[in-house]
């Protein structure tokens, strides 16, 4: 910055606003000069105004100013402080960066922290940014605040993108729909606060914003994963689950068909009645075979048993007979039962 870029005015009145001062000086775009930054010294009623461009002419100083009705006069700074270099600050997180320039009151937060410091800032790209000094020669120590200038704005910058935070979700491309459809009933936070960006073609979801918004937000997508890996399991898993069931229930099932009807019921789903092992299997998905142990359940309070408790030995000795006893199950069959 050259010394003739930063001129000196007097006599600022107090309602004046560094904002108000800095259009009055646009209008020196037409003659081809950019105002860049505004600084004033309340106590001393006066301010700094810094330009782009260099050799400012001197009849521009001379003409008179008026703000709201108050005359206030220019000059050019008489002596100029050595400002340090501009420098960078690169490979700086592109998602943080993105968020960084896409909501509006971060970037002002940001921009007005750099200003309190005396710095300007400027995108270089994606993954970085470049620092200036506009420190000048009324500012309180500003020899001091000069040599400790770059230390202490990377550690602002430190600070300020250590608060925000970038945060990824795998998703398995085969519950990736479900997934979708659970956070698009999901109340988002403000743009502002944080961004959940969603790229379906790697199965990612991408959350960056600030911190004490990103983590609660992670919170609830993690659990959305783990709930919907949950359901898909539920539904394609193939597992075994082995009721025990006394034998004459089992006799019962077998004569009311029970494997069938539960085959027609559920397609997918296996249903052997062993009689060996005093046993149901069951083979196939739970969402198929959590409903049957339930129709099975219901079947199984529907029936009751009946002993012949006191037979003549005669009568014990006759059921005992195949013809017999296949004539009592041929009857039985009826009223679906068994023997």
């Amino acid at each position: 910055m050259g010394e003739h870029s930063v001129i000196k005015t007097t006599r600022i009145h107090t309602s004046v606003t560094e904002r108000a001062l800095k259009l009055y000086f646009k209008k020196w775009q037409s003659e081809g000069y950019t105002v860049t930054d505004v600084y004033i010294n309340k106590d001393e009623e006066a301010a700094s105004v810094h330009f782009k461009e260099c050799n400012l002419k001197p009849d521009l100083l001379k003409r008179p100013h008026k703000i709201g009705g108050v005359t206030f006069y220019t000059s050019l700074y008489p002596e100029w402080l050595k400002l340090p270099s501009p420098f960078s600050i690169h490979d700086l997180d592109p998602q943080k960066m993105r968020f960084l320039k896409t909501s509006e009151r971060t970037l002002s937060d940001f921009e007005r922290q750099l200003h309190d410091i005396y710095t300007t800032c400027e995108f270089d790209s994606e993954y970085s940014v470049i620092l200036t000094c506009c420190l000048t020669k009324d500012v309180p120590n500003a020899e001091h605040r000069a040599d400790t200038w770059e230390a202490e704005v990377r550690s602002l910058c430190e600070q300020f993108f250590s608060s925000l935070s970038t945060e990824r979700v795998n998703i398995p491309p085969e519950i990736w729909n479900d997934v979708i459809r659970a956070i698009g009933d999901l109340q988002m936070p403000n743009r502002d606060e944080a961004v959940l960006h969603i790229n379906p073609e790697l199965n990612l979801l991408d959350v960056v914003g600030h911190k004490i918004i990103t983590e609660p937000l992670m919170q609830v997508l993690t659990t959305i994963k783990e709930k919907t890996t949950n359901d898909y399991m539920y539904r394609t898993d193939q597992i075994m689950v082995v009721m025990t069931v006394r034998l004459w229930h089992l006799h019962l099932l077998k004569r009311v068909d029970f494997d069938r009807l539960m085959s027609r019921k559920y397609p997918h789903l296996k249903t052997e009645l062993d009689l060996c092992k005093e046993a149901i299997i069951f083979s196939g998905v739970m969402f198929d075979i959590e409903p049957a142990r339930k129709d099975l359940k219901d079947m199984m309070l529907a029936t009751g048993q009946e002993r012949l408790w006191v037979l003549s030995e005669e009568k014990f000795k006759l059921v005992q007979k195949r013809s017999v006893r296949e004539y009592i199950e041929k009857k039985l069959e009826n009223v679906k039962g068994s023997f």
